[in-house]
């Protein structure tokens, strides 16, 4: 796994293994990923107020909900509460469709029914923080489709390697019992320039390398690699590596700083990381997360 800082004898597997892939159309996906930007102009009226946030969700069609991850800073007031609002566009008001619990990070999952999945889908739903300076709102953002999941180490697609299979939306699992999940965070632009991402789930303090392909192997399905899937091949390019904190959590800033992606075309993402404890569950000493395409 020292291929990630630069080890040539686990490079060359890692090349020889991930290009393998052949390109796949991913019909009937069921998880979507969506994004939020929250800011005090998207308020109806604008807010003039410092304060932003940022809110990452996961939409599973078939689980029926919905993750979120909403993280908020510089309140002109102190919270008093936080709601997902729809169906509306941005520029108007609508009605509470679920209330968010207090304080930041806010992070749960919500049951969603038919409609309120078409209502997302569609970007319709909005999320909106009120604060004792703005009772109506001093921050909100529109949740914005952002791309697509695949290739989870859940069962549903290729068996994990050991049986040792992740929980819904993530990689196979790891020594830490959870597999590594890799999300989107940002709306692509025409240059991509604003796209994001984040991978929880993960070894603490260890290195984990995020690349981008053309292709979705097996079909979207993946195939073992180490002790988990790999799910992306085809003219890699390496995003970048990030040192995963305390709690197993990486980023990677927009401007990734990699060939622009071409809009139009699908690009596929994946996070390939170490975890040395006793080999990792399978005795590889690394892992995968899920994929991410992002049309």
């Amino acid at each position: 796994m020292r291929s990630l800082l630069g080890s040539r004898t686990v490079a060359r597997l890692f090349g020889a293994a991930l290009f393998l892939g052949t390109s796949f159309a991913l019909a009937n996906a069921d998880v979507r990923y969506l994004y939020s930007a929250i800011d005090g102009i998207q308020e109806v009226p604008p807010v003039p107020t410092p304060a932003t946030g940022t809110g990452i969700y996961v939409l599973d069609d078939v689980l029926s909900t919905l993750d979120f991850e909403v993280r908020y800073q510089g309140l002109f007031g102190a919270e008093t509460m936080a709601h997902l609002h729809g169906p509306a566009p941005a520029g108007a008001n609508a009605g509470i469709l679920f209330a968010l619990p207090f304080g930041t990070p806010k992070l749960g999952t919500l049951s969603v029914n038919t409609t309120q999945i078409g209502h997302l889908l569609s970007e319709l739903v909005y999320v909106n923080i009120h604060s004792t300076s703005f009772g109506s709102g001093e921050i909100r953002g529109q949740l914005l489709v952002t791309g697509r999941g695949f290739c989870f180490g859940d069962g549903s697609g290729t068996p994990c390697p050991c049986g040792n299979p992740g929980g819904a939306h993530t990689g196979c699992a790891n020594t830490t019992g959870a597999g590594g999940r890799l999300r989107p965070a940002g709306v692509p632009s025409a240059t991509f320039a604003d796209l994001s991402f984040v991978a929880d789930g993960l070894i603490p303090n260890q290195p984990i390398l995020l690349f981008r392909g053309a292709n979705a192997v097996n079909s979207g399905n993946g195939v073992v690699f180490g002790d988990g899937l790999r799910c992306v091949g085809g003219n890699l390019v390496r995003v970048g590596v990030r040192i995963a904190d305390a709690a197993g959590r990486a980023e990677w800033s927009p401007n990734l700083g990699v060939p622009p992606l071409i809009p139009g075309q699908v690009h596929r993402f994946q996070g390939w990381y170490r975890n040395p404890l006793g080999g990792g569950v399978c005795g590889s000493g690394f892992n995968l997360t899920n994929g991410v395409e992002i049309p």
